[in-house]
């Protein structure tokens, strides 16, 4: 494993990191005894850097990581987010899981109409964002949390006098040792590193979506904020479940399939790199601005497939001789 200092924090965490948001108990998956067999198996890779949400499986992703880290957690490092509330549906799924198990496959067959008729809430008041901190810390049975991230905030909230003192409250207090945010969109990375009190930014970047690297990063490097990246798959687009198709894509994929992005996803099914889901992490490891890279899965094989790229040859030359 490599492993990269965050910004100007002093925290090395492992290049390649786990994004928490898949595992737990929730309606519709129940993977916690697979769930625990992953996170060793990360350690054992060398990760040291878990990304977790208290509204990842109604706040269970975080007690999974409490109950499987608690004798190690000094040598880890654990970041965790503020600002969401369990979405409309979730508030009441979530006393509904003993009665659930029977009619998961039925649930699942349903899950994207009842995940579109689900409204997610947000709520960046100091209460809400105090006490979901202090819930987060009983769940990671821990007390400080080593990053903690506004999750998705907007504009008006990034720029937040209230919101910003809060953070430095925090810092204070000892309950968060760095404060950063993961953000949708680069306009929203560039508001936060205005402020000093973010250390960090969490941000998508990958093959289909590359805006990042000359938008955020040259101006994150120069005020030295660690930057880490998330769906360095661009969901699931970048793997050989979704090779370049002759007829009409899918619509969600629209957006992404432009020309030069295509050419990209088509240089990486040649010969030269049949692993689509390894060339896209090495494409992303090859910049040095990025400190991390969370990987998603609840495989542990898919996990030390992915940790592959570590090794794997670079990419950049090759994009770029390819992709004009």
């Amino acid at each position: 494993m490599r492993y990269n200092t965050l910004g100007d924090t002093g925290l090395r965490v492992s290049a390649l990191g786990l994004g928490c948001s898949r595992i737990g108990r929730s309606v519709f998956n129940d993977n916690r005894k697979h769930a625990r067999d992953l996170l060793a198996a990360a350690v054992d890779a060398g990760i040291n850097f878990f990304d977790t949400a208290p509204s990842y499986a109604y706040g269970d992703s975080e007690r999974l990581l409490g109950e499987v880290f608690a004798a190690r957690r000094d040598r880890l490092i654990l970041a965790t987010k503020g600002g969401f509330r369990y979405s409309s549906t979730a508030r009441y799924a979530q006393y509904l899981l003993p009665l659930v198990r029977p009619f998961r496959k039925s649930l699942n067959r349903q899950r994207v109409r009842l995940k579109r008729r689900s409204r997610k809430r947000q709520d960046f008041s100091i209460e809400f964002l105090r006490d979901s901190l202090e819930r987060s810390l009983r769940r990671l049975r821990t007390d400080y949390v080593d990053l903690y991230q506004l999750h998705s905030p907007s504009a008006s909230v990034i720029e937040s006098a209230e919101v910003l003192r809060f953070l430095e409250d925090l810092q204070k207090d000892g309950k968060v040792r760095f404060c950063a945010a993961s953000v949708n969109t680069a306009a929203e990375a560039q508001l936060c590193l205005k402020f000093p009190v973010f250390s960090a930014l969490q941000i998508s970047f990958n093959l289909a979506d590359r805006a990042p690297a000359t938008e955020v990063f040259p101006l994150a490097r120069s005020k030295r904020v660690g930057v880490i990246v998330k769906m360095p798959l661009a969901r699931g687009l970048l793997t050989e479940r979704h090779r370049i198709m002759t007829g009409p894509e899918p619509e969600r994929f629209i957006p992404e399939l432009q020309h030069r992005r295509r050419r990209a996803l088509e240089f990486l099914l040649s010969d030269n790199h049949p692993s689509v889901e390894i060339a896209s992490l090495r494409f992303i490891l090859d910049h040095l601005d990025v400190a991390s890279v969370l990987m998603g899965t609840t495989s542990p094989e898919h996990l030390r497939n992915n940790i592959r790229a570590i090794e794997a040859p670079p990419l950049s030359e090759d994009l770029d001789r390819n992709h004009e």
